[in-house]
């Protein structure tokens, strides 16, 4: 990456601001968490739109601090798309990337159904587990595990992924590095009990 393409993104500098009245008080709309206690003595959250009134000075000062950290992870983002071109491109045929992560919950429907089932959690759902395989310069394979669990830890990620790479292992038996790719949230892929998970079994 261009070195003034770097700076440029992560710089603290920022454009400079017309003068103003740092104490005069101005209004916005922004999204807060709504707490509730509900009858039974449980609490309920949701998240509401909700008018908020602040000094200009202290809006101002919160608005730089996001804008630094949105320009430090749209570097990151970057930075990360030109690692992953760069490892397609050079991937030789002892070598794998794996790109894989969670689609959407889909929810099971009946052709026909009774009221109670239309409300609550009467309805089943099914966990997609996507992604696809480079090995080489060969064309990908695209593959997609179905489970009716509501898992997404560590556990049950090596669970959806034994049977693409008992199958990888059978395609390719001279396979020896494998590259795994996902945007996936720490709770599920960049965390401890994953990597504990790869050292167990390349043990």
């Amino acid at each position: 990456m261009n070195s003034a393409v770097i700076v440029h993104v992560v710089s603290k500098t920022l454009p400079k601001l017309r003068s103003f009245n740092s104490e005069e008080t101005v209004s916005y709309f922004c999204w807060k968490a709504k707490i509730e206690v509900l009858s039974d003595g449980k609490r309920s959250s949701t998240v509401v739109k909700k008018l908020a009134m602040v000094q200009l000075g202290i809006l101002i000062e919160s608005f730089t601090d996001l804008l630094l950290k949105a320009k430090r992870h749209r570097f990151n983002i970057r930075h990360q798309y030109l690692q992953y071109r760069h490892l397609r491109s050079q991937l030789d045929e002892w070598s794998c990337l794996l790109h894989t992560d969670f689609a959407e919950n889909y929810l099971h429907q009946y052709h026909r159904e009774i009221q109670l089932v239309h409300f609550g959690g009467s309805h089943h759902q099914t966990i997609m587990h996507m992604g696809v395989l480079y090995v080489g310069q060969h064309e990908p394979k695209p593959f997609c595990t179905l489970s009716d669990l509501w898992l997404h830890d560590p556990v049950a990620i090596w669970v959806y992924l034994a049977p693409v790479l008992k199958n990888l292992r059978a395609s390719y038996p001279t396979l020896k590095n494998i590259h795994v790719f996902s945007d996936g949230p720490t709770t599920q892929y960049r965390q401890e009990k994953n990597f504990l998970s790869v050292l167990y079994k390349a043990v």
